[in-house]
């Protein structure tokens, strides 16, 4: 599979995980951050606004976040 973003971790943390933030390996911008979702004890994807998906993108996004929540849980 094709990799079209990049993932890198962030200074802060919520509920003591991580931040991770979300770049276009095309251009670099930074299209949203993923974090520690306190009430459903998991991980989500917070995209900029006006930000559009390819299912492609999508996929790396869900791959990367199911890896967090298997490691979180562990």
């Amino acid at each position: 599979m094709k990799e079209y973003l990049t993932f890198k971790i962030g200074d802060r943390t919520i509920a003591g995980k991580s931040v991770y933030h979300v770049f276009s390996k095309k251009d670099k911008s930074q299209l949203g951050i993923i974090f520690w979702y306190f009430n459903w004890h998991q991980y989500i994807f917070d995209p900029k606004k006006d930000t559009i998906w390819s299912d492609g993108c999508l996929l790396q996004i869900i791959n990367f976040i199911k890896q967090l929540n298997v490691e979180a849980k562990a």
